[in-house]
């Protein structure tokens, strides 16, 4: 598509960090924009609600944000339940979408620092986590 002079909306999963970064070279090399198809940190009302938190007194300085992206998952058939076409499971799949809302509101300089996971199963598709930012 890039290679074809038009932008790109893509949505996950990338294959690797590299191929991401290699795009993201060709669009700019052409001018071209390439973005991510994870609305709701592109959406106005996300850009203000980061606003409010890190810069309206009354809310004071963040310590801690709890985030939880689930939703049924009953057929076993689905990758996400096979290691193979899933290899980070649900929180490759879901997990990112908490992790990315956590540094829209701490903002750009936010910094992970520690990650840990837990999995009910060897699949990955029952799985919760923990991420430690740092900000300044």
């Amino acid at each position: 598509v890039l290679a074809a002079g038009k932008h790109a909306l893509v949505d996950k999963p990338f294959a690797s960090a590299e191929d991401v970064g290699r795009l993201v070279e060709a669009a700019e090399g052409k001018g071209l924009v390439f973005m991510d198809g994870t609305h709701f940190v592109h959406s106005l009302r996300m850009a203000r609600m980061a606003a409010t938190c890190r810069e309206d007194p009354r809310v004071g300085k963040i310590q801690k944000i709890v985030a939880c992206f689930t939703y049924p998952l009953a057929d076993r058939a689905n990758i996400r339940f096979d290691p193979n076409l899933e290899p980070h499971g649900a929180i490759g799949d879901l997990g990112w979408y908490c992790v990315k809302f956590a540094q829209a509101i701490l903002g750009p300089s936010a910094r992970p620092i520690s990650a840990f996971c837990r999995a009910a199963d060897d699949s990955l598709a029952n799985a919760a986590g923990i991420v430690t930012f740092r900000t300044p």
